[in-house]
């Protein structure tokens, strides 16, 4: 409840005139796979608002690596929940 409650305080619009602003044009990466990749995590801001993207391809891989049958995705939400929580 803490960290729903902590999450939501976050996401929510303090002011409808000032930013940061929600825009509807997207920011891309483009990245050309090859056989060293391992996986693609695609995400939005809310998760790369609170992890870099070496902080994230790094989570992904050590998760991965350690829990083969595992779910990265759901891994990825605990902590970004926890760190939102963190930060509020």
């Amino acid at each position: 409840k803490i960290m729903n409650d902590a999450l939501m305080g976050i996401l929510r619009v303090r002011n409808l005139c000032s930013p940061p602003y929600v825009s509807t044009e997207p920011s891309t990466v483009i990245h050309h796979v090859s056989d060293d990749n391992l996986f693609v995590v695609i995400g939005s801001d809310g998760l790369f608002d609170f992890f870099t993207n070496n902080e994230v391809v790094h989570l992904v891989y050590l998760f991965i690596r350690n829990n083969p049958f595992g779910d990265p995705a759901k891994y990825l939400l605990e902590e970004l929940l926890l760190r939102a929580a963190e930060k509020s």
